[in-house]
């Protein structure tokens, strides 16, 4: 379960397709936060959690071989952060949305997502 004072920021709305569920890539430095997420996504039929990744350049890479509809990605990582992940997937016009986490109380942080 993640920290009461987290909040989250909405990339791009994420399209909706009946026929199969949304691929979820989980990007988080924290494991305990990887595993939480996976398993919470888990309960929902219309979710698949497809991949996780540790940073931002991990992310980057997995996107290139495997269909991601959403990234959850955390804002504040180590090598390469939220922010520089959101920035490098823009400019590479990847397809898939992405959902800013954190538990910081700094909306700075995220304006640059």
């Amino acid at each position: 379960m993640l920290p009461p004072h987290s909040h989250t920021a909405v990339h791009k709305t994420a399209p909706t397709n009946p026929q199969r569920p949304l691929n979820v890539l989980i990007i988080d430095d924290e494991e305990f936060y990887r595993d939480t997420l996976t398993a919470y996504l888990a309960a929902y039929a219309d979710l698949t959690v497809v991949a996780v990744a540790e940073n931002g350049a991990q992310a980057l890479h997995i996107l290139e071989s495997t269909p991601v509809d959403v990234a959850l990605c955390d804002v504040r990582m180590p090598l390469f952060n939220g922010v520089d992940f959101t920035k490098t997937a823009t400019a590479r016009k990847l397809t898939c949305k992405i959902l800013a986490l954190t538990s910081f109380n700094d909306d700075r942080a995220m304006l640059g997502m």
